[in-house]
């Protein structure tokens, strides 16, 4: 029976900003390089872009950074921690050696999980969970987008949940109906490879479908018995949809669905100091069975208004994940059960536990295996709209928004047992939610209000 348990979490957070009225001087935009950003006012969905219509610099407060395309292709980076660990402000941590756990942290907010960042894909929230759950295990493929925006203090206040670090906001390629094709495909030491496909069609006058798909892999760094080691399987894709309903593009309809599946053989289990030191990459016995299963959908449909001074969008998502983390967590060695931990950072105190997890322990010894089994949720509806007034020299930008969101997560794990001897060897099967049955959920309400004025 499923049961509740640590109670539900109810949250209900509003958000209003006044940003103060700025005056910047007029300059030109530079659009050899593309240095100069501001706030979008057109259907693009991003939160800054060059202005072709602008011959000056609009105000932002805060602090933001533009990773454009041709950067992004230039890395040619699937490793999210990679990419953005050259930009100023940002802070990665690297965790099993391929990218596929993003830790990354703004302005010294810690890099766990990416727990204290807003993630974003088109201005939408998209980690599993980002109101009850922020620190869930969420990667996204890098290779897939036009732009990645970091936003920083008071210019990211409007993104929320996390206002203290800052954003980032994943930008896929925006539809131009023009049909295009690109195909790539690279292969690398430890059994690597990459193969991708990205385009876009027209499908008619008024309607085209972009589409992406990737699929990268690896046998392993690791080694285990003279094999490679600690392999994985990453699948990621979305396909977009886009129509205007009427011949001017004033109104525009668009529709994301998109999936990520994971298979990979990723480890709590490290080594200890001397074998670190002798041979870095080496793999126990007991991590032989540790895996993740990860298989994540999403969908989205948005409206935009396009108006001569302004403009207004509404987005509806939903994104669904499942995954199982199956790893070991503990060895009784006729001692007691014994954290992984403990025994990698004290095996003399730990002979036998650590025998058993190297391989040369004997069948007595028991390892538990756990399965981190969650389920995550993550939905809403969210209204932004902008206006502009100008009075000769003087121009006033008006922007608000309005999110009604829900999410949550559903933890249903066991733990089951192995012989460890020269070969993992199951001795009983764990009973369903034994080893951690909750559910947590968040609802969350929030607004903003930001004007912006400036002169010349």
């Amino acid at each position: 029976m499923r049961v509740l348990s640590g109670g539900g979490i109810f949250l209900v957070s509003v958000l209003l900003v006044n940003a103060s009225l700025a005056q910047s001087k007029s300059s030109k935009l530079d659009t050899a390089n593309g240095s100069s950003v501001a706030p979008v006012e057109m259907e693009s969905i991003t939160i800054l872009a060059p202005r072709k219509d602008l011959g000056q610099i609009a105000h932002l407060s805060g602090s933001e950074v533009l990773l454009r395309e041709n950067e992004i292709k230039r890395f040619d980076q699937v490793d999210g921690n990679q990419l953005l660990q050259t930009l100023p402000g940002v802070y990665t941590q690297q965790e099993d050696g391929w990218g596929l756990r993003l830790n990354v942290g703004l302005r010294g907010t810690g890099v766990l999980r990416s727990s204290r960042v807003t993630l974003m894909e088109d201005g939408v929230l998209t980690a599993p969970a980002p109101y009850s759950s922020p620190a869930a295990y969420y990667t996204p493929a890098m290779w897939k987008y036009q732009n990645i925006e970091i936003l920083k203090g008071s210019a990211q206040l409007i993104t929320g949940p996390q206002t203290t670090g800052g954003a980032i906001n994943m930008v896929t390629p925006v539809l131009d109906e023009k049909n295009d094709l690109r195909v790539s495909t690279a292969w690398g030491n430890f059994g690597q490879n990459r193969h991708a496909i990205l385009g876009e069609v027209k499908v008619a006058p008024r309607t085209s479908i972009g589409f992406a798909f990737n699929q990268s892999g690896a046998a392993g760094f690791k080694e285990f018995n003279n094999k490679a080691a600690g392999g994985y399987l990453l699948r990621d894709g979305y396909i977009k949809v886009g129509h205007h309903l009427d011949n001017k593009d004033i109104h525009h309809l668009e529709l994301v669905i998109g999936g990520t599946q994971e298979r990979s053989n990723q480890t709590y289990l490290g080594l200890s100091l001397e074998d670190a030191q002798q041979n870095p990459r080496k793999q126990y016995l007991g991590a032989m069975n540790d895996s993740m299963f990860m298989d994540r959908i999403m969908g989205r449909l948005a409206y935009t208004l396009n108006l001569k001074k302004g403009w207004f969008r509404a987005d509806i998502y939903r994104h669904r994940i499942n995954r199982n983390w199956y790893k070991l967590d503990k060895v009784n060695a006729g001692n007691g059960s014994v954290a992984i931990a403990s025994i990698l950072s004290n095996t003399t105190r730990y002979a036998q536990e650590f025998a058993a997890i190297d391989g040369r322990g004997k069948d007595a010894a028991i390892g538990d295996i756990k399965a981190n089994n969650r389920e995550y949720y993550s939905q809403g509806i969210q209204f932004r709209a902008s206006y502009t007034q100008t009075w000769n020299a003087v121009k006033l930008t008006h922007e608000a928004g309005l999110r009604l969101h829900s999410d949550g997560e559903d933890r249903f794990q066991w733990t089951d047992k192995y012989a460890m001897g020269t070969s993992l060897s199951l001795v009983s099967q764990g009973e369903k939610g034994a080893a951690g049955n909750r559910i947590d959920w968040a609802a969350a309400q929030s607004g903003y209000y930001r004007a912006t004025s400036s002169w010349n």
